[in-house]
């Protein structure tokens, strides 16, 4: 098999092939699944998940750490962390959630693997998750994408984050978590159908990404899962949540303030979503005017009440966000780095 990080194609497919560690490549059909963890600047939350993931009681199964991160002392510090039986591909550089994982995907499957799962560095997986969801995907054969109850990490009593999640096109592609923020102890368990699966934890059938293709990487940040899905959705294949089995999301994004990459992407996505997937010419427009009610202006009040210095470069951000999103403008945003305010953190350069 052609090791896919050997190739005269960039310098930094070269470093991969020296950073992959001496017997981690995979032959082919001796691993059924294969896990990828995208880090981009969280080393020791990328380790704990590795560490999560290799106590799993699935004995077929193999974990690869694909590295964003663009510095070559991070990209080694991150290294050291991984034991020796984890594959290591660095990109080189920052491509976003699903370019950083479709990397890892197209590794996994020119191994063999039958699937392949996603977890982020801030998800725990519990020993029997990986298995549980494989069971789930073997006794469903339509299912392209098998998602976990995914539990808020360290809530007390346990709270629920998401079991999957919901589309309402009658509010512009508005998403909505299945149970979220419901005690544990009220809910119960089973399978049952949703229209995406988050992607903090997500098992995907080899077979659908064959047909559907990879994870869209259009979007950079934030709904290219739920394109996914839609996309998958209309060549047959569902999105499957197993609420016995669990993994925990820890949700480092998330803060007393958004950080100024997850303002911008989640409002400029959420206009091209709808423009792109939605039933007519105003989804795009009604989308926004939701995400203003419903995101945009709660936060808005939050950060004039917590952090007033924040106020004028996060309404420039919000502002330019839904006009790329009305532009149709893809892909990542080089100059957001142009809005950065020293001090806060998620806006500093």
């Amino acid at each position: 098999m052609r090791d896919p990080l050997v190739g005269p194609e960039t310098s930094r497919w070269r470093r991969g092939a020296e950073l992959l560690r001496h017997g981690t490549r995979l032959r082919r059909a001796t691993a059924s699944v294969g896990t990828v963890v995208l880090n981009y600047d969280r080393p020791t939350d990328t380790a704990e998940a590795v560490s999560s993931l290799l106590r799993s009681s699935h004995l077929d199964h193999h974990v690869v750490v694909v590295d964003n991160a663009a510095d070559e002392a991070a990209q080694d510090a991150l290294l050291g962390m991984l034991p020796s039986t984890v594959s290591y591909l660095p990109t080189g550089e920052n491509l976003g959630y699903a370019g950083g994982n479709n990397r890892g995907i197209a590794f996994l499957l020119d191994a063999g693997v039958q699937y392949v799962c996603l977890v982020n560095p801030d998800a725990r997986v519990e020993v029997c998750t990986v298995a549980g969801l494989v069971l789930a995907a073997e006794k469903h054969r339509d299912a392209g994408f098998v998602g976990p109850r995914l539990l808020h990490g360290g809530s007390s009593p346990t709270t629920v984050q998401s079991d999957g999640g919901r589309l309402d096109w009658s509010r512009g592609g508005a998403t909505t978590h299945v149970n979220g923020d419901s005690r544990l102890s009220e809910l119960r368990g089973g399978r049952f159908e949703v229209d995406f699966v988050t992607g903090a934890c997500v098992l995907l059938r080899r077979s659908m990404l064959e047909d559907v293709g990879l994870i869209p990487e259009e979007y950079f940040l934030y709904y290219e899962e739920t394109e996914h899905a839609l996309l998958a959705a209309r060549r047959g294949w569902v999105s499957l949540v197993d609420r016995d089995v669990r993994a925990k999301h820890f949700r480092r994004s998330t803060a007393a303030f958004p950080t100024r990459a997850y303002l911008y992407y989640m409002t400029r996505n959420r206009a091209l979503f709808a423009a792109r997937h939605g039933p007519d010419a105003n989804s795009a427009a009604c989308g926004l005017e939701d995400l203003d009610e419903t995101f945009v202006e709660p936060w808005a009040r939050r950060v004039a009440e917590r952090v007033p210095a924040l106020v004028e470069a996060f309404d420039v951000v919000a502002e330019l966000a839904k006009e790329h999103g009305r532009e149709g403008r893809t892909g990542r945003y080089e100059r957001l780095v142009d809005h950065a305010v020293d001090g806060i953190p998620g806006w500093e350069t």
